[in-house]
């Protein structure tokens, strides 16, 4: 199956948001358990809150994004 996070190809390591957004960030190199609770989500161009991750499904071809806040200006 193959899907789209944050605009590029790839195929997901699980079949649930939650399952993707917790590879994401563990390929990012971020361990850190609070990451998961300042991320945004989004499937298919809809936000996701947090506490439906594990509910939303992903089939091929659907769209991901995993946004994280910045500082700066």
């Amino acid at each position: 199956m193959q899907i789209y996070i944050n605009g590029r190809p790839c195929r997901p390591a699980g079949e649930t948001l939650a399952e993707i957004v917790e590879h994401f960030l563990i390929d990012r190199g971020d361990l850190d358990p609070r990451s998961r609770m300042t991320i945004g989500t989004a499937h298919n161009g809809v936000f996701v809150p947090r506490e439906q991750r594990r509910r939303c499904r992903v089939a091929p071809g659907d769209r991901i994004e995993i946004l994280a806040p910045m500082q700066g200006g």
